[in-house]
């Protein structure tokens, strides 16, 4: 592992990116529950399925990102978000509170849960874009990465937007002009959220731990300097959406730019100097597929659809089909991936600090492999393989939904317990640390 580049001495307490990771999972296996309980994949519109789909993008995707940001900006910037310790427990508890607010809000169709939620998710938000932006503002060492953090940071912040007008239009229908319609804020909701936030956050994050954790070479400066400006112009061009041509050009734009950036880490991957075995770096490859056939699905889609339909496809299960691909096995992919790696880093990192010089302290320490062992990493990449094999076989064939659930249910049960329990094992041997 290299960690040249990286402000290793900035990094702020334990405590903060652990609250958020070790919610996380719990949120994702409520989310499968209510998959279960949905059964069939037959509409992206149901009740059950947009409270499933915002637990997973809210309570876990989200959580564990703005938790990663707390950590990794003062690695690669030098600069801590304002705030800490009372910033990170403010967003922690009104992101968990309001992703719940919002789910039972879909499930009950209740107007006052959407309220409430709007409360609890704008405090989260709006707290942590603005201390944030306070420092992304300045200019600041990080390079290429955080210029796509800045990006991702923007598309968050359109992405909440568009989420809010679709609540109000939802709350108060006559409101909106006549040539908007709500379907148009989920669309670009969606979009922004899904193109935007998620894929140039992880794009940021990965020129730098790619090269870091798994000893390959160095995205290429023009891959690092262009490509996640290229993304994010196409993701503007598709908001012309009253403009049929150019909302397409914009859709085939960012499919290029990700299947370029999923196809190059593929071959950086290839390269790296440690050939041992590692669930990370298959966590890695897997996203990146999945990447690439969500980028050729929608090429695909967008393709038929200019050409007036001539082949007869469902277009509601090729939707659902890009959200599996793109959530479960993107998303899904690279935090369960990440997680593996940055927990033990962190824990022994923090550990070894306590330490001091003494040095019979230090060989006593725990090693990472023993914070989080190889044999539970590969349990869980098994189990989050057959959760992406599992659910797109279900949403075909529809006797396997509750199968499909399960999985996914026992995929992050078993991640949220190995979190809490690599949380446990730094919590005792601080503790003797601290006695010694």
């Amino acid at each position: 592992m290299t960690s040249k580049g990286l402000n290793l001495e900035n990094i702020p307490s334990l405590h903060i990116p652990l609250r958020f990771f070790n919610t996380a999972p719990w949120l994702g296996a409520t989310a499968s529950v209510l998959l279960a309980i949905n059964g069939e994949l037959t509409t992206q519109w149901s009740p059950m399925l947009l409270a499933a789909t915002h637990l997973f993008t809210l309570g876990f995707m989200a959580m564990i990102m703005l938790g990663a940001l707390f950590q990794v900006l003062p690695v690669i910037s030098g600069r801590q978000i304002p705030g800490k310790f009372k910033l990170a427990t403010l967003v922690h508890t009104s992101l968990f509170t309001g992703t719940l607010l919002l789910a039972w809000a879909f499930i009950s169709g209740q107007q006052t849960y959407f309220y409430l939620m709007i409360t609890f998710l704008g405090t989260s938000f709006v707290s942590f874009l603005f201390a944030l932006g306070s420092v992304l503002i300045h200019k600041i060492a990080g390079g290429h990465s955080i210029t796509a953090i800045k990006l991702a940071v923007l598309s968050l912040l359109l992405t909440v937007l568009f989420g809010v007008l679709k609540v109000l239009g939802y709350l108060y229908p006559n409101s909106l002009p006549a040539f908007i319609s709500s379907q148009s804020f989920s669309y670009l909701h969606m979009l922004w959220g899904v193109s935007g936030w998620l894929l140039l956050l992880v794009i940021a994050v990965s020129f730098q731990v790619i090269p870091m954790f798994h000893v390959t070479p160095n995205y290429h400066a023009v891959i690092s300097k262009y490509l996640p400006f290229v993304l994010f112009t196409g993701l503007v061009i598709t908001n012309f959406y009253v403009i049929k041509l150019v909302q397409n050009l914009g859709v085939f734009l960012v499919c290029a730019s990700a299947f370029s950036y999923a196809l190059y880490s593929l071959i950086l991957l290839s390269k790296r100097r440690r050939k041992v075995p590692d669930m990370t770096v298959n966590c890695w490859r897997l996203a990146l597929t999945s990447l690439i056939s969500t980028s050729l699905i929608l090429c695909f889609s967008n393709i038929n659809e200019m050409s007036g339909g001539l082949l007869r496809i469902d277009q509601m299960k090729v939707n659902i089909l890009i959200g599996i691909f793109m959530l479960i096995g993107f998303a899904c992919s690279v935090i369960i991936g990440m997680q593996y790696k940055i927990v033990p880093f962190l824990i022994y990192m923090h550990l070894q600090r306590d330490c001091g010089s003494d040095f019979e302290k230090i060989q006593k320490l725990p090693t990472m492999h023993t914070i989080l062992p190889v044999r539970r990493a590969k349990i869980q990449f098994k189990l989050q393989l057959l959760s992406l094999i599992t659910l797109i076989i279900s949403l075909f064939f529809p006797a396997a939904s509750l199968l499909s659930a399960l999985i996914l249910f026992s995929n992050f049960t078993f991640l949220g317990y190995s979190i809490f329990s690599a949380s446990k094992l730094y919590v005792e041997y601080k503790s003797i640390l601290t006695h010694a």
